[in-house]
């Protein structure tokens, strides 16, 4: 298992987005793990993600923890759930779903973060 992860957080109404971020992240950062935890994305595309060659993982999003937050865009909250979820993986890098990566990661997951809360 790697010591490092990605992790996106997406509704449907965000899929095209999510599907442009991971496939720049993937021209450059073919190996690192990506988990994408979803609200209502229909079946169709579940089936398109799970078999495609990106190697993702997806993960339906428990909106019960999320009951408490008063937002119209309560589930970008269940970030703060990741680290619990993903416990296995030293570093998770969060990226939001409007992001282009137009380099390797490397470099940011060898950051040392030893003296940072």
């Amino acid at each position: 298992m790697s010591k490092f992860c990605i992790c996106y957080i997406s509704d449907y109404n965000y899929s095209k987005h999510l599907l442009v971020s991971i496939k720049s992240l993937r021209e450059t950062n073919k190996k690192i793990p990506i988990y994408i935890f979803h609200l209502n994305f229909p079946k169709k595309l579940i089936y398109k993600l799970q078999n495609s060659d990106l190697n993702l993982r997806l993960i339906k999003i428990d909106i019960n923890k999320l009951k408490l937050i008063k937002s119209r865009n309560k589930i970008f909250f269940y970030r703060f759930f990741c680290p619990k979820i993903l416990k296995s993986f030293k570093k998770i890098l969060y990226i939001d779903l409007d992001t282009v990566i137009v380099g390797n990661l490397n470099s940011v997951f060898n950051y040392d973060l030893k003296n940072y809360p």
